[in-house]
């Protein structure tokens, strides 16, 4: 009688974290009560979290602080999606769950850091030559883009601008820690290219967001929140 072949820990979690954002994609489709897909949208990334657990569970690791921050990034992220799933509607902006989006954003950057500490002790110019190279690039399409027309939106109020803006400073601080750890260290790590898709994913949605079809209701805005 044939063995079975036995799924991995990393085969499992992809089936189920695909068939989540299936689920999610199907009910909002479907106009599903906003209740509906926000607990979607949570168990998505509870799933997240999940993974995160396991793998510490199951690997290890010596240093335990950025795996910590992560999982408080993901926490941070859930609490800040909480209000509009109790109460069935998107909150106004800005208020309470903005702060907790940019406190994530800095404990994102504050698990970077450590990281970059442990893998690269040392200075290495090169490298931050070459990521700073890339963050000024970045910095400059990011200031025309995003930040300049929130800035100069005098319809908004001083609040809505200064939050708008802060948003695209965070993705180009993560930006930046991100391109200092791949050009100082070996891409071949699984660990390193699961921490750039992370940057991709966190980083994309809020340049999409600037950009009219993205923005507006329809399958520009259920792609943003898809990834």
């Amino acid at each position: 009688m044939p063995s079975r072949t036995r799924l991995s820990p990393w085969a499992w979690y992809l089936v189920v974290g695909t068939g989540m954002i299936v689920a999610f994609v199907v009910a909002t489709v479907a106009g599903a009560p906003p209740v509906v897909y926000g607990l979607l949208f949570q168990a998505c990334f509870a799933c997240g979290l999940a993974g995160l657990l396991v793998g510490i569970r199951l690997h290890r690791p010596t240093s335990w602080w950025p795996r910590v921050l992560s999982v408080c990034l993901a926490l941070g992220l859930v609490a800040g999606f909480l209000p509009g799933i109790i109460t069935g509607t998107t909150p106004p902006g800005p208020g309470p769950a903005d702060v907790l989006y940019l406190f994530v954003y800095m404990l994102g950057a504050f698990a970077m850091v450590l990281i970059l500490r442990r893998r690269t002790p040392g200075w290495d110019l090169p490298g931050l030559i070459d990521a700073a190279i890339l963050t000024v690039a970045a910095g400059l399409l990011c200031w025309v883009y995003l930040i300049g027309p929130t800035v100069g939106d005098t319809g908004a109020t001083a609040a809505t601008r200064l939050v708008s803006a802060a948003y695209p400073l965070g993705d180009l601080l993560l930006l930046a820690l991100g391109a200092r750890l791949v050009l100082s260290t070996p891409t071949n790590s699984v660990a390193v290219r699961a921490l750039v898709g992370y940057l991709v994913l966190t980083v994309a949605p809020d340049v999409m967001h600037g950009i009219p079809f993205f923005s507006s209701e329809g399958i520009g805005a259920l792609v943003i929140a898809v990834l």
